[in-house]
């Protein structure tokens, strides 16, 4: 064999093992920072990596997405979140967030991509029996469900990240890495006192939203596993379901959309050097309407997966 057909080889290998090593680091580096101080982590994970992990998912879920050919389904999704994104900002602006409307245009959106998977198709029955299952316990208990949204739309990165992997030991390796990092987590190898605070951060506030009811103990290991979950969340949508879907980090460099998207992430923690917690408060509630995305993504591709 030839040098050159050597080197042409040995190009697609080192592309498929850095595709398999690069999420398990990222998890790995992810249990760390949350091992190490999970209330930093919930702090500055969504200040420093929030809007980059965002745009990562528009890139991949809408321009790579179940969408591509079908810009009137994109549209309806488009004009249903952008309108959660509006009533969100004013909510938070005003002291009142209007739960029902946005629970509304979130439904909405998911309605919009099971149109989508039935037009590619989906079953009519089938997609009914799922929007009638979703709609039913946000109809009945909206602050909970949107809690459960809140914890699960982190597992979904892993799930996506799971489902692009090529190789099934990959796949494995990658779940079983997660789970094993939850487990230590949860038998209370991380400590979190609820009475720590950072930058205005109070990790008691956080607790009373994410983990509600629950004592102190298991509280703060619910707060330490969304810190893990969140970081690697961040990290598969920023570096790792983009270079899956072919793009690379870097590849529109020269773009004005780049540079609006580099103005954009450096424009949260700029405001975090004012307030961190209050920018980091802005941020969360602004992106409420990304995690009615992937499940609107989800809905769309039972057409063609057949999930």
């Amino acid at each position: 064999m030839s040098a050159t057909s050597a080197s042409d080889a040995a190009g697609p290998r080192s592309a498929a093992a850095a595709a398999v090593l690069t999420p398990n680091a990222l998890a790995l580096a992810s249990f760390g920072l949350a091992a190490f101080h999970p209330l930093a982590a919930l702090l500055a994970g969504p200040l420093l990596l929030g809007v980059p992990h965002l745009l990562g998912d528009l890139r991949v879920l809408v321009l790579d997405g179940a969408w591509r050919g079908r810009r009137a389904d994109l549209a309806l999704v488009a004009a249903a979140l952008g309108g959660m994104l509006v009533a969100r900002v004013a909510g938070l602006l005003s002291g009142a967030v209007q739960l029902e409307l946005e629970l509304t245009l979130g439904i909405a959106a998911v309605a919009a991509g099971l149109h989508t998977a039935v037009r590619a198709g989906f079953p009519r029955v089938a997609a009914l029996a799922l929007f009638l299952a979703l709609t039913a316990p946000f109809a009945a208990a909206p602050q909970h469900s949107l809690l459960v949204l809140g914890h699960l739309h982190n597992v979904v990165a892993v799930v996506w990240c799971c489902a692009a992997l090529r190789d099934t030991r990959a796949r494995w390796t990658l779940g079983a890495l997660w789970l094993a990092a939850q487990a230590v987590i949860f038998v209370g190898a991380i400590e979190l006192p609820l009475d720590a605070s950072l930058l205005g951060l109070s990790a008691r506030d956080l607790a009373e939203r994410l983990a509600p009811s629950l004592g102190d103990v298991w509280a703060a290991r619910w707060l330490s596993s969304f810190a893990f979950a969140q970081l690697f969340h961040y990290a598969a949508w920023i570096v790792v379901l983009p270079r899956l879907a072919g793009r690379r980090l870097f590849g529109e460099a020269d773009s004005l959309g780049f540079a609006l998207s580099v103005g954009a992430c450096l424009a949260l923690p700029a405001a975090a050097l004012f307030d961190a917690a209050a920018a980091r408060e802005l941020y969360i509630g602004a992106v409420s309407f990304h995690a009615w995305l992937e499940l609107a993504v989800l809905a769309a591709l039972l057409g063609r997966r057949r999930l």
